[in-house]
């Protein structure tokens, strides 16, 4: 499954930028497969064979009908086995997600919507037009009903989130449990080393900046008031907005350099490291309940508390267990009838263009010069090496 899993990521990526031959009649009449009362749509499995299909395509230089059948590796069944299986599952998963939005009796309502209008209409304004739009969604495989079909997913997802909030493993304990393993409180005395434009000091700046620092640890060593000192020489303003400190994980976006110190530290410690930005005097501070409505600073700047990303882990590996389990207690019926059709389909529609090659104008031509006489010898200027040279 390694060559799956490194494909796997870029998927989703490159879908979009599918350009599928527009269809004349749908082949999605019927569902792919049923799951208990789960029902995966034609349309949806597609998608993700699709993508998948043309990933590996480009990936072989070659029609996937030349190599499906090949194994994918010793531990894999065949490509199209392999390519069926994690499409199915993929397609399985949003329709069980489905099953369960409606077992807990929830439903959408005109505001998710309006929410999924709202979406929709930002699109058509990227693209100009709503012409544009829709022939934007059809050349990346899709129908203007599966696409809204896709919005209309987030917004029960994020219902069905919400609907866990004080569940077994989702309550305050488990919340404030799972912070004490995984968050730290820490304030630091940042003494940079860069200036108001970014840019790294001369070395004489550096010097000075690091002679501060650790005349400060010194301070600090005799029973200085950290807070005094931060609130006087700190230079992260940061710590003006945060006066109670950084509530932190080690997957937030700080410097590397600061993590490592940071987690290092016990409660009531303090050290000295350089990072990117300057020194870092950290102190390491104990966590309290009230942390939990702190600010996580992750790289998207969303504005989500600790309490909010420890939720949504939670909701969301609770989510993913009831996935599974309706998956291990309902067996996938799939319709090979159906399959057939779609993999047709996508042939039909799809056809393999290989890549054009690149030529450098000798394409067709022979050697005439010396290639018996340089067999085996070695090169006295005419290497590769040698050309570059001469071409630049």
């Amino acid at each position: 499954m390694k060559e799956m899993k490194k494909l796997l990521a870029g998927v989703m990526a490159l879908v979009m930028a599918l350009s599928l031959v527009a269809c004349t009649a749908s082949p999605f009449k019927n569902p792919i497969a049923t799951l208990g009362d789960a029902v995966v749509p034609s349309e949806e499995f597609y998608y993700y064979y699709s993508s998948l299909v043309s990933s590996f395509e480009d990936q072989r230089q070659a029609a996937f009908s030349t190599f499906s059948d090949e194994k994918m590796d010793e531990e894999s069944g065949t490509y199209f086995e392999e390519v069926v299986n994690y499409a199915l599952d993929l397609a399985a998963t949003q329709a069980v997600i489905n099953v369960l939005f409606e077992q807990r009796g929830l439903e959408l309502t005109e505001e998710d919507d309006a929410a999924v209008q709202s979406q929709i209409d930002s699109y058509v304004a990227a693209y100009g037009s709503e012409e544009a739009f829709e022939q934007a969604v059809a050349d990346a495989g899709m129908s203007m009903d599966f696409f809204k079909e896709n919005l209309y997913a987030y917004q029960r997802i994020d219902k069905l989130t919400a609907s866990m909030e004080g569940e077994e493993g989702c309550t305050d304990e488990d919340i404030w449990n799972a912070a004490q393993e995984d968050f730290i409180r820490v304030k630091h005395i940042l003494i940079k080393t860069i200036d108001d434009e970014g840019q790294t000091l001369d070395a004489a700046g550096i010097e000075e900046a690091g002679n501060q620092a650790t005349a400060l640890v010194a301070q600090l060593d005799k029973g200085a008031d950290f807070d005094e000192l931060m609130e006087e020489y700190g230079e992260d303003p940061g710590m003006v907005s945060q006066p109670e400190g950084y509530v932190i994980d080690q997957a937030v976006s700080f410097d590397q350099a600061f993590l490592e110190t940071a987690f290092s530290l016990e409660e009531g410690e303090y050290d000295l490291t350089l990072g990117s930005s300057g020194y870092h005097i950290i102190k390491r501070f104990p966590l309290r309940e009230e942390d939990l409505d702190s600010t996580y600073f992750d790289v998207y700047g969303t504005g989500a508390t600790v309490r909010d990303v420890l939720f949504m882990e939670k909701a969301e590996n609770k989510i993913l267990e009831e996935i599974n389990a309706y998956k291990e207690a309902n067996e996938i019926k799939l319709d090979q009838k159906e399959l057939e059709v779609l993999t047709a389909y996508y042939e039909e529609q799809n056809p393999y263009t290989p890549p054009e090659a690149e030529t450098d104008g000798t394409e067709g031509t022979e050697n005439t010069e010396g290639t018996e006489s340089t067999e085996g010898t070695e090169s006295t200027g005419g290497s590769e090496d040698g050309q570059g040279e001469q071409e630049e």
